[in-house]
């Protein structure tokens, strides 16, 4: 097939959104923007259908083979994804992060016995209220996104700050809100920020903005 024919299959399959099921929907719209060899837009389809399934062995191979084309992303860059636990928490996306934390909260609520003490069971469901408390709090701090475009990075939270450096298109982000800045760190790990008013009109939308 030649490129205006996916062009044309691309246009067609965005119309049926909303009458597929999500991961349906955006696997397929990886796989027709990968042989678009749109590799930026294909990442942004296949991490949005990853959030959508427990695990697709599927999805994770066609990820392989964006990120092999787009060379953004070393195991080690902070800047993509941040620190070790943070890739983890990126990488299960909320759907599977708030399961996680439910279980643990449905975990300790029927551990409580009644023989214990009043003050030991509200102990207890105190403890069980910790990792949705938690959760809660992660999310309404961060934002995920994929970048769709080359974003600006400034070494502090103001423009005057402009350090003449970008976030490549097609980088994975977990970021911090600090009113209208985005904060991420850089390839060497140290801190970045990035424009709201920016980064809205540049990125895919994974989670929190």
């Amino acid at each position: 097939m030649e490129k205006r024919d996916f062009d044309g299959a691309l246009n067609q399959w965005q119309g049926v959104k909303g009458q597929v099921d999500g991961f349906t929907y955006w696997y397929n719209l990886g796989t027709l923007q990968t042989l678009r060899e749109n590799y930026v837009e294909a990442r942004f389809s296949f991490e949005k259908a990853r959030y959508l399934t427990l695990y697709s062995d599927a999805t994770e191979q066609q990820l392989q083979v964006v990120l092999t084309k787009l060379s953004v992303d070393t195991p080690m860059s902070a800047m993509a994804i941040g620190p070790r636990l943070t890739q983890a928490l990126v990488f299960l996306g909320p759907m599977k992060i708030w399961f996680l934390a439910l279980l643990v909260a449905l975990g300790l609520f029927l551990s409580i016995k009644k023989a214990w003490s009043k003050k030991l069971q509200r102990n207890v469901l105190g403890l069980a209220a910790i990792p949705l408390v938690v959760v809660a709090w992660f999310h309404l701090s961060t934002v995920a996104f994929v970048a769709l475009k080359p974003i600006e990075m400034y070494e502090g939270p103001s423009k005057v700050f402009a350090g003449g450096r970008l976030l490549p298109a097609g980088a994975r982000i977990l970021g911090w809100h600090e009113g209208d800045w985005i904060k991420i760190h850089d390839e060497a790990g140290e801190p970045a920020w990035l424009s709201k008013n920016n980064v809205a009109l540049k990125m895919g939308v994974l989670w929190g903005y």
